[in-house]
């Protein structure tokens, strides 16, 4: 235990504090029951072992996401068949450089979405950013050559909380 004086209390007033639990081979802290055979003690928010695990692609969203991430494929069956997007590039704050829908037309994200297999949470929709393209991402401009360019396409979407979904 430690004895240590307190701001704004008496100067002769002390407050005992226990001391921090030993540390195990791994680094996390033991805590040990008390000698006299009752409950241990909960331990210190300093003394709780924490992880974080990173959800997969495809999680469905949760309340405390800010954002969920899912992917789409699709083909295109010729030269002159269109997505059909209207897409915006920007620059995101936290997702960085993204193509954002801003209307979904006819064409193949259209049949990607009455496709009656694809879920309701993985059908694209105003707002959705594109960030990833067959693996591309950092840039716009990239994003949108490899749109041009390939037939295949495997596209990362990142669908922002909406007011309901925030934590």
């Amino acid at each position: 235990e430690q004895t240590h004086s307190v701001l704004g209390m008496p100067k002769d007033t002390q407050v005992t504090t226990p001391a921090p639990a030993p540390e195990s081979e791994n680094g996390d802290p033991q805590i040990s029951p008390p000698k006299d055979g009752g409950a241990a003690a909960a331990p210190l928010p300093d003394q709780v072992a924490t992880s974080c695990k990173t959800a997969p692609v495809s999680s469905p969203p949760t309340v405390a996401s800010k954002s969920w991430h899912f992917v789409i494929r699709i083909s295109k069956n010729g030269p002159t068949a269109k997505i059909g997007l209207d897409t915006v590039a920007r620059e995101t704050h936290f997702e960085g450089p993204a193509l954002k829908i801003r209307k979904v037309k006819e064409g193949l994200i259209q049949q990607h979405n009455d496709n009656p297999e694809t879920s309701k949470d993985r059908k694209v929709q105003v707002g959705d950013l594109m960030l990833a393209i067959n693996g591309v991402m950092g840039s716009t401009q990239e994003l949108y050559k490899t749109i041009a360019h390939n037939t295949d396409l495997e596209i990362l979407i990142s669908r922002p909380a909406t007011d309901g979904q925030k934590g």
